[in-house]
Formats: structure tokens, C-alpha cells, sequence
């Protein structure tokens, strides 16, 4: 394998000047164009110019910008230069290069990036690593190639120097022994430059094939952000049985969801997924779990059932608690049942959902649990609790402005099931459903004074948590 043109090893060298304004102060500039300044200046003297001469129509190369140059004067004090000033083509494209781990013995040896012109190679990619730079012929044939690679910092210090002539395949620079490459060096930050001439002969001799460069940089690349994982697919087997909304780890408000009856499909099963993960996002605080049936509740198991009620209209589903602990009167097991003439249509208007948060507040104790609280006085028909009526009174002010009794409760339907209709109209928990509903902040006030702990910042609880809304109920969007 030739060796290196010159004695400077593949390494790094002390910072100089940037090598491009060298290049340039050395050469003549009446170097023929085909052959580059930094190039020319590295290959004189190696003999290479010399085996040159005679290859083409004769252009001349000086070093003295005021000597005229006599054919016939052999006393020069540089021999003439003879080059080819069009490169002849090669079969088939450029020279193919790559960057190569050298760790390692042959078939071992990591190569770790093509290079293009104007490509930007990560700086983690070196690290730790001593890597070369060879060339393939990409099936052209060629009898030998000159390499060199220049590298400045940002601040234009050369950082490394490094060339050779080799007569095979891969053509390396920094050697290599049937393809072992044997020469590294540290690459580090900055902008490289590798020039290469092709030639037909061995030894940098016949006609120039190929002349090319190409610069790349090295930099110090950000990884991108990562990508949010993509959400969890709840029915990737298809249809569910049962499903726990909220943390994976138990850890806030949880809902488990049974699925019961021979009528549900994924569509109608997301809307009610959707419901539960609305009010995972609304209730804040954890509760103690407790044992049903030889299985564990955390915080809140829900039956739900698709069967016949009274054909499509009128009841579009009911709902309740079935378990309450006995020392909170807090439910943790309720039952909701929804009218299988009327889901595929709310389904399709987008409104399943909305109803089946308003029956899932029936079974959190929403005008069910009322009694075990003391918060309804029927006499009234007025919710009493003191959160709610606060929030009643802030949230919806003007119609407690004319309520006269608007600071002792809230209006509701008699029997204290519901919202009063006439008072509160599209509110999600009046008793009728009118097709656009909001849900306010005064029925999770309500939610808090039975005893759940929301969103809401509670001025009647010391220990209340806070935390931000959901959006559905931040921006009075329908849910």
C-alpha cells in the first residue's frame, strides 16, 4: 500500500493559520484551474507533478510571478509543469466516501456515515472513537487515488491534516491491509474539506480521471425532542369488558368500568371511556379503596348496562350508587343503565357522552345521597349545601339576583333529583336533556360537599386540594 505523501501521520495538529490562506500565499496563481491551490502546494515536491508531464496540451506552472518561462531553459529553477486542464470522465459516478470506526480488524470495523457535500455529522457519533475516511470506485476503474482532508474550528485554527495516494480499493487515508484499516484519529467540531484526484495509472500516473471535494461539518446536534408516546388503544382486541379510567398507578380518582349486556361496540364503549376520563381529570383526590366481592375497589367501580327501557325518547337512562362506605356515606359502587333504543343515535350526535356524565354524577350521590348529607330541604326544593350555594350564587349571579332566596340554596327539581329546570335550563344536571348542555362549576361544588375533592378551591375544607380544570369545563365547551 503507497504510503502517506508526506510525513505527517492521520493526526491532529497544533492550531496555524486557516490552511485556505496558506494554500493560497504559496502557489502561483497561475495554477491551472483543474488542479486546486491547496492541492498543488501539497503535491509539490512529492514528485507527483513531475510524473505529470506529457499527459495533455501543456499548460505552465511558475513560482515566480515576474519570470518569463522559456521551454527550451533547463536551467530553471523548477522544472516544468505539464497538466491536463479537463479531467477526462470516469465510467459510472463520483467516488463514494465513508467515515469507518478503525476499532476492531476487518469485517469488524464500524462504518458509521456516508458523506455528501455539505452534510452536518453529529459530534456525539465520534465520541470515544478513532475513525478514517476511505473512498470506493462505485464501479469505475480507476489506477489510483490522491485523498487530502484539511479540518478548521470555528474560529478557522486547523485542527487537522491528513492525505495519501493509494493504487486500491478501498482507497484509505489512513491505510489499510484488504480492507483492515489500520490509521485513526479523534474528529472533533468542526468544518472538513477532502479534495481527491482519480488518475488511470498506479502512483499518480496516466491521465487525471476525476477531480472532486466535498465539505462537511461536524457539530455538536441537539437530540430532537421525544415524541409523546402514542396513547394507550384501548380496544386493539376489539370490544372491552371493563376498563379503569385515570392513572395507571392508582394513584388520584379511578373509575372501573363493567361492562354488562350483548349491545356494545367500540364506538358506543368510547364514549363512555371518554366520560370516566372526564371525571378522573375533574376529581383530584384519592379515596380508600375497598373490597367487593373478593376484588379491590380504587375508588370507584360502576356496573353499566345496555338493555331496553322504553323504545327511543323519553327515559334515555338511570342511574345510582349501590355501595356506600359506612362511615363517609360515599358510594363505592354504582349501577347506570342506558336505553339501547336511544345510544346509537346519541352516539351518533356526539351527545352520548353528555348523558352519561350526568347519569355518573347521579351515582357519585348528585341528587341520590342528598338525605345522607342533610343537604336538600324539601320544603324548599332548595340544595343547602354551603360550597354549592356559594358557587351558585358567583357563578350564576344573575339568576340568583332575582331569586330572593338564592343565599339559603340552590332551585332545584322537587324531590332534589336535579337542577331546576326553569333556573338552570342547559346545564348538564337539569332533568331534561336539550341537546347543547354545559356542565358549571357549581355542580362539582356540589361534588365537594358531599365529599369528593375537585378542581375547585374550596373555602369550607382546610385540607382541600386544587388543581387546574379540565378543559371541557374551563371553556363551558360541551363535553
Amino acid at each position: 500500500m503507497p504510503p502517506f505523501l508526506s510525513d505527517t501521520p492521520w493526526r491532529t495538529l497544533a492550531p496555524a493559520p486557516s490552511p485556505f490562506a496558506l494554500d493560497q500565499a504559496a502557489l502561483d496563481p497561475r495554477c491551472p484551474p483543474i488542479l486546486s491551490p491547496g492541492l498543488a502546494r501539497e503535491l509539490i515536491g512529492t514528485g507527483l507533478l513531475e510524473r505529470l508531464a506529457g499527459l495533455g496540451q501543456p499548460t505552465e506552472v511558475g513560482h515566480d510571478h515576474d519570470h518569463h518561462h522559456d521551454h527550451d531553459n533547463h536551467d530553471h529553477e523548477h522544472p516544468e509543469i505539464i497538466v491536463d486542464p479537463v479531467p477526462r470522465p470516469v465510467e459510472g459516478s463520483a467516488l463514494r466516501v465513508f467515515v469507518v470506526d478503525v476499532s476492531g480488524s476487518a469485517g469488524e470495523q464500524e462504518v458509521l456515515a456516508e458523506l455528501t457535500d455539505g452534510a452536518v455529522l453529529d459530534a456525539a457519533l465520534f465520541e470515544g472513537r478513532e475513525v478514517t475516511l476511505f473512498a470506493t470506485a462505485n464501479g469505475a476503474e480507476l489506477g489510483s487515488v490522491g485523498m487530502r482532508l484539511r479540518g478548521v474550528d470555528e474560529d478557522g485554527q486547523r485542527i487537522l491534516t491528513a492525505r495519501t495516494l493509494d493504487d486500491a480499493e478501498p482507497y484509505a487515508l489512513g491505510g489499510d491491509t484488504s480492507g483492515d484499516f489500520l490509521r485513526g484519529a479523534e474528529v472533533g467540531e468542526g468544518i472538513y474539506d477532502l479534495d481527491w484526484i482519480a488518475f488511470e495509472g498506479a502512483g499518480g500516473t496516466g491521465a487525471r480521471l476525476e477531480r472532486f471535494g466535498i465539505e462537511f461539518t461536524v457539530a455538536d446536534i441537539p437530540p430532537p425532542p421525544e415524541e409523546p408516546p402514542a396513547p394507550d388503544n384501548p380496544f386493539e382486541n376489539g370490544v372491552l369488558t371493563e376498563y379503569t379510567s385515570g392513572s395507571d398507578d392508582g394513584s388520584g380518582f379511578n373509575i372501573d368500568l363493567d361492562f354488562i349486556g350483548a349491545d356494545w361496540t367500540v364506538e358506543i364503549q368510547d364514549a363512555f371511556i371518554a366520560a370516566a376520563e372526564f371525571l378522573s381529570a375533574a376529581i383530584i383526590g384519592d379515596v380508600p379503596s375497598h373490597t367487593f366481592g373478593g376484588e379491590t375497589i380504587d375508588d370507584l367501580a360502576i356496573n353499566v348496562i345496555l338493555e331496553p327501557i322504553d323504545g327511543r325518547g323519553s327515559v334515555l337512562g338511570f342511574a345510582g350508587p349501590r355501595n356506600i362506605d359506612g362511615a363517609t356515606f360515599m358510594p363505592y359502587r354504582g349501577e347506570a343503565t342506558f336505553d339501547t333504543a336511544d345510544v346509537d343515535s346519541l352516539n351518533a350526535s356526539g351527545q352520548l357522552d353528555d348523558v352519561v356524565v350526568h347519569e355518573f354524577f347521579h351515582v357519585l350521590g348528585f341528587g341520590t345521597l342528598f338525605s345522607f348529607f342533610d343537604l336538600y330541604d324539601d320544603a324548599t326544593e332548595r340544595y343547602t349545601g354551603g360550597f354549592g350555594t356559594a358557587m351558585y350564587n358567583e357563578e350564576f349571579a344573575s339568576v340568583a339576583a332575582g331569586d330572593p332566596g338564592s343565599l339559603s340554596g340552590i332551585p332545584m327539581q322537587p324531590g332534589g333529583g336535579h337542577f331546576d329546570e326553569g333556573s338552570f335550563d342547559e346545564e348538564l344536571n337539569t332533568p331534561t336533556f336539550n341537546g347543547t348542555t354545559f356542565i358549571s362549576d357549581m355542580s362539582f361544588a356540589v361534588l365537594e360537599d358531599i365529599g369528593w375533592d375537585t378542581y375547585l378551591d374550596n373555602p369550607f375544607d382546610p385540607t382541600d386540594l386544587a388543581g387546574p380544570a379540565p378543559g371541557a369545563i374551563e371553556d363551558y365547551a360541551f363535553l
